[in-house]
Parts: C-alpha cells; structure tokens; sequence
C-alpha cells in the first residue's frame, strides 16, 4: 500500500508574515538541514511530544506499551543517526517490536498515515535540505514496508 503522504518539495525558506506599521513584510528564516545528532536528539524528541498529545498514537505509546520514554527516545535518535550518517549505532528488531505492539492491538494503515504526516510535520518545523528530505523519505519507506508486512499477518489472522 502506498501512503498518500508524500515528502513536500525541497524549500531553501519557510516564509513567516508580519505586521509592522500596518505592511506586511516577509522575513525569510533560513532553516538548517540535520547535521548532527544533537539535531537528531532535538528531531527525535519533537516529534515524539507530538505522537504522546496525538489521540490515537499517544494512548498506543502512553497506555497500551507503556513505552519507557527515557529508554526509547535515545533508541530512535541510534536508529536515525543510522539511517542518515551510517553510524552503525542503532541495534533493534524494530519489526519485531512493531510485531509485539500489534500482537496487543492491531496496527491500521491509519496509524501508520498518522505517524508519517507527524513525523514530516515535525522534519519540516525544524529543518530544511537534503538530510531532512532523506528522513522524510526513509520514514515514507519504513512506514510502508512495516503497513505492508503487519496488515498481511492481520488478514491472515482475520482471514
């Protein structure tokens, strides 16, 4: 299944409008792309704010994993320093704990739609450029083949 989330086009400026002395005046802020970890760190804890208000993903993180915050957070800034800077630091069974959770309740493509435009909205809020456009696609890409492999085990053991 393909996701209709889709990385937005690569942009230099995000442009903020203010109102001085009644113009309008255009300030472009230009936006760094991720550099290092502490970018990641700074990404990865952004984003997971947003997944714990969200009202779907955060009573699945909060109540029903009851994710360890202080040991799952350093975990996925290893997994994306891994995927951008091939820094060999991340060691998991991502699927196999994706497997756990919808063991518990049932992972829906919706879910995984959620975690995307949250995790883009976050990329997007923080930074702009290259590395920033490859963590929104590897996401796209993870997301994607995680949907395809748990909705197959759900219809199978529905069907």
């Amino acid at each position: 299944m393909k996701f209709a989330t889709q990385p937005p086009p690569d942009e230099l400026y995000r442009t903020v409008s203010s109102f001085k002395n009644e113009q309008n005046f255009k300030i472009h802020i230009a936006m760094p792309d991720i550099q290092t970890r502490a970018d990641l760190e700074n990404l990865v804890n952004h984003f997971y704010e947003k997944v714990r208000q969200e009202p779907e993903l955060g009573p699945i993180f909060n109540e029903i994993v009851n994710v360890d915050w202080a040991s799952h957070l350093p975990k996925m800034v290893n997994f994306w320093e891994n995927i951008l800077f091939q820094t060999g630091a991340y060691k998991g069974g991502m699927m196999y704990t994706h497997l756990q959770v919808n063991a518990l309740m049932p992972l829906r493509p919706e879910l995984f739609e959620r975690w995307l435009v949250l995790f883009f909205r976050s990329v997007d809020e923080l930074f702009v450029g290259p590395r920033a456009e490859a963590a929104k696609a590897q996401a796209l890409r993870v997301a994607e083949v995680m949907n395809a492999k748990i909705g197959y085990l759900n219809r199978e053991r529905v069907g």
